[in-house]
């Protein structure tokens, strides 16, 4: 049974006010840390959802502020040091458990080349946050399973309010710009505590319909596509099958020829504009005999294939936290009806053996 991790796709919304609601805190332990280092760059490192939690952030720091970002795994980061002003740059390094190895080589890497690096991890105990010269909380309690859910939505939630009080205080954005900003995530938070209602019930009466599929391609349209990537993963985590993300211009410069009888597609609708456009691929594969079902948060899809309607909330950067829960109902659900126990590691020497997490 999955029920550790249906308890966490729950909390999720909860945890989201909460961190909404000691924003203040947050922003003045973050104001007071950075006082002497004024930010044009941001260079982010993860591994896995971390990696994607980076991605998300980043996209948003782009975006709402400006900022010139980088979002490296540990590897590239071990490889690529150096190469931002040092007086200029922030180094932020998630780890949600705050043990990954690789992740605690870049930071000591990035500290010897003489940048600040904030570790962002669930665990204030735990070694990046003391390895890191500062550390924030991902305040989401502890998540004893593997697949991630409410610790990489909450990650991405933290470090995009640390991009929000950096961008004020370089000047980039207004209070009034960082408050509207604020009142998204809100009505993002309440889209997503509907949609996991809907996720929850749509998802335990289709759920026997995709045990046949050894393989699925999830295909976003661009608002999405980073969810999309996360949403994936989890499928693999959860499923143990090969499964496949793209963004949907990408999807169709050759990857459209995996297209056949009996495929597996999930696409992933968040954007007016795309839905056209989205509507006619999803259109083509179904006329060629693939099994498609369609996430969107677009109303008035038109579409013949399984749909599955969420709420929007409105801004294009909550859209994570209101497509995600679709993804995770998915791998929950997916995982039992295939009998397999998501709760638990598959295997528990594994880590050890690798020496990829610290004790």
């Amino acid at each position: 049974m999955a029920k550790q991790l249906l308890n966490y796709i729950k909390e999720q919304p909860e945890v989201w006010e909460q961190i909404l609601g000691s924003r203040e805190q947050v922003f003045a332990d973050f104001s007071h840390d950075m006082k002497d280092l004024p930010m044009e760059h941001l260079i982010f490192l993860g591994s896995g959802s971390s990696y994607i939690a980076s991605l998300i952030a980043a996209e948003f720091a782009g975006n709402a502020a400006g900022f010139d970002c980088r979002v490296m795994t540990p590897a590239e980061a071990l490889r690529t040091r150096g190469s931002c002003d040092r007086g200029k740059t922030l180094v932020l390094a998630s780890s949600q458990s705050g043990k990954s190895v690789s992740t605690m080589n870049a930071i000591r890497a990035w500290k010897e080349a003489g940048y600040v690096v904030a570790g962002i991890t669930a665990d204030s105990s735990s070694p990046v946050a003391k390895l890191a010269d500062l550390h924030y909380l991902v305040p989401c309690g502890e998540e004893t399973v593997g697949p991630k859910t409410k610790g990489m939505t909450s990650t991405v939630l933290l470090l995009e309010l640390l991009i929000l009080e950096a961008a004020m205080k370089e000047s980039r954005i207004s209070m009034e710009e960082s408050e509207n900003i604020i009142s998204g995530f809100m009505e993002g938070i309440k889209a997503a505590r509907a949609n996991i209602a809907l996720c929850e019930k749509y998802f335990k009466e289709n759920i026997s319909r995709f045990k046949q599929h050894e393989h699925a391609i999830v295909i976003a349209d661009p608002e999405s596509s980073l969810a999309a990537r996360e949403g994936a993963l989890k499928l693999l985590e959860t499923w143990y099958v090969p499964v496949f993300s793209y963004e949907v211009e990408e999807y169709t410069h050759g990857i459209q020829n995996t297209i056949e009888e009996g495929i597996c597609n999930l696409f992933v609708i968040s954007e007016e504009a795309n839905s056209s456009s989205m509507e006619k691929l999803i259109a083509y594969c179904e006329e060629k005999g693939c099994n498609d079902w369609v996430i969107s948060t677009v109303k008035g899809v038109r579409t013949k294939a399984n749909l599955l309607e969420l709420k929007k909330g409105g801004a294009s950067f909550t859209a994570p936290f209101e497509i995600l829960p679709a993804f995770q109902y998915l791998s929950a659900f997916g995982s039992e009806d295939r009998a397999i126990e998501c709760d638990r590691p598959k295997f528990h020497d594994f880590y050890d053996l690798l020496g990829t997490k610290s004790k």
